[in-house]
Order: C-alpha cells, then structure tokens, then sequence
C-alpha cells in the first residue's frame, strides 16, 4: 500500500481522488493491523487532499455537483470517525484520545462548513450588487427557480392533467437550464473560493459567546475494520466549550434506529399532516422497539440525558445532524420532568 501511494503520488500529483484511496486504503490496512495512530494519520491525510478538491470541485460547479461530490467522499469522514469510536473513545484519558477526538471534531465542522458555506456564497453574491455584469444572468436564474416552484406545485392538479407529461418534460429543461447557469456563475464568482471556510475548533471556540456551549451532532455508520462491513448507524455528540477548544468531549448516543424512531413519533405529533403520506415521515417503528408514551421526553432523555453533566451555562448551540435536523429543539422539554422548553432555557 505505501508503494502504491507513493505510485499515485507520482502519476497525479498530490490533489487526486486516487490518492486519497491509497491513503484510505492503507489506513484501513493499519486499522485492521492494530495500528491505529497510523490509520487515523492516514484517514486524516485523506480528508486534507479531500478538502484541496473540495475546493476545486466547487469552482464552477452546481449544487447538484457540490451534493455528489459531499456524497462521494462521506466514505473517508465514516471510517476516520469508525476509528476514533471504536479504537480511541473508549481508552482512558490521555494524550492520544484527545487528539483522535479534536481531529474527528474538526473534520465534522469542516465539511459541515463547505457544504453550507457554497450555497450562502453564491446567493451572497446573486443579492449583492458586486456583479453588475452578471445581474441580467442573475435575473434568468432567479425567473427560472420561479417557474420551477410553479410548475412544480400545479404538477399533478386536476385541470393540469392533460398536459402532465408536457410540463414534466419541460420541469427537466428548466433545471437541466438552472444547473448550467449554476456553474457558469459559479466560475465567476470569487467567493465560490472557499479554502478560507475550513473552520475548526479554535475559530469556532474563540466565535462562541461566553459562558456557552456547542453541541455537534455526528451520524455515521460504524465501520467494522476486521470484517470489512458497516454495522449498525449511531449518533455521537461533541462538546466544545466557548474559549476551550482542547476541552472537547464526544459521547456516545447510541444506535440511530432509536433515535430516528422517536423522532418520526415526534414529527408525527407536532405535524397537522400525514408526514407518511406527504414522503416526508422517517420509517415507522419497527418491532421490538416499544412505542413510548411521550416521544418528546424520551427523545430529550435519549439525546440530552448524556450530555446534561457537561454543558456549561445557559447558551447552547445545536448543531443536528441525520435525522435530528428534523426536530425543531426549541419545542423539546428541557429534560424528563417535561415542565421547561429549550426555547426558555
């Protein structure tokens, strides 16, 4: 494995999606082999030459682009993150768990950041007045979101009927439309430049207000190195005190089958709607898994119970991943006794 990256290396420079399967491919040799501060120096070295493309990739590229490419390399981010939770979090406190947490903890912030900071780039700069020659290109793509959102909502109306394949055929024109004008501006915009937008835990710790806390959510599914499979999904949390970045902590949640459930049950009893029917419920409970009897005061014991003993002052920052960015947490008991609501705390 160190000769083929040393191979890839050579033919592709150092910023290649093959390097970064080399450099996977021997981190996920020194993880099966027990050697696991190597593996996490790899996967890490991976997720660096995933960020160098990052930022070239979005370059003239459309969201849907920027989605695929998040999508392709989440692999690295599952099994860096694998690691840390199988190899480093359970050890005792020391010097090695600290940086396997800080290093998994950056790497979640960072990718959270790129993904969202493309889209608050390109639509700065569309409602900015920066770009005169591009504004009659901004207009088009302003009109033809407009006629996408139309469309799309009288699609299957009754008097619309006859003309359903007619309009499905010209709703894939618009966006085929929409997404070549995406990479055009894309191209021609500076701010699509987004090597400044990897934050870590010293920028977000020194940003955060003091005497507050950020919780980040992470989902992943757990790899098993040694028979080479993902097992079951589960939700992890990091606790970044303000001003404190190497106080970090990560805990473990549990599996996500739970949580998910909980959170469909709990969607299901906030929503005026069928969420099932509409696609946009989570799976419904599956058997074995007891249907409880307030799903928001074992959903807040579930996620928060853990973390409570932890949590330093009265300003806390929820960043949700997974399915928990479908809750609205200002609605949740504080805790058990369901007689306070985050959005008091």
């Amino acid at each position: 494995h160190q000769k083929a990256l040393a191979m890839m290396k050579r033919l592709f420079k150092d910023d290649h999606p093959h390097v970064v399967t080399s450099l996977n491919n021997l981190a996920y040799l020194y993880a099966t082999t027990n050697r696991h501060q190597e593996a996490l120096k790899f996967f890490k070295k991976a997720t660096e030459v995933e960020h160098r493309l990052m930022n070239q990739e979005f370059l003239g590229s459309s969201e849907n682009d920027r989605i695929l490419f998040l999508d392709n390399i989440r692999n690295t981010q599952y099994l860096l993150l694998s690691l840390v939770y199988k190899y480093f979090y359970p050890l005792e406190k020391s010097p090695e768990k600290s940086e396997a947490i800080h290093t998994a903890l950056d790497l979640v912030l960072k990718r959270k950041a790129i993904s969202n900071a493309a889209d608050a780039a390109f639509n700065a700069a569309m409602n900015s007045d920066r770009y005169p020659h591009l504004q009659d290109s901004f207009e088009r793509y302003r009109s033809l979101w407009k006629q996408i959102v139309n469309l799309q909502s009288s699609l299957y109306l009754p008097e619309n009927s006859s003309r359903l394949e007619a309009n499905k055929k010209l709703l894939e024109e618009l966006y085929v439309e929409v997404e070549n004008l995406q990479k055009k501006l894309s191209a021609e915009v500076p701010e699509m430049n987004l090597e400044n937008q990897l934050v870590d835990r010293q920028e977000i710790a020194s940003e955060l207000p003091e005497n507050s806390t950020l919780i980040e959510f992470a989902y992943f599914p757990v790899c098993d190195f040694t028979a080479n499979e993902y097992q079951t999904p589960r939700y992890i949390a990091f606790i970044l005190p303000a001003k404190e970045p190497e106080k970090v902590l990560m805990i473990d949640l549990g599996e996500a089958e739970k949580i998910d459930n909980l959170i469909s049950q709990v969607r299901q009893t906030i929503s005026p709607f069928n969420l099932e029917n509409m696609g946009l419920a989570t799976k419904k409970v599956k058997l074995g898994i007891s249907k409880p009897s307030n799903p928001f005061v074992e959903l807040i014991t579930t996620v928060f119970e853990p973390l409570k003993n932890y949590l330093q002052g009265e300003q806390l920052f929820i960043c949700p991943d997974g399915k928990l960015t479908l809750i609205p947490f200002e609605i949740l008991p504080v805790d058990g006794e369901n007689n306070r609501l985050f959005i008091n705390k």
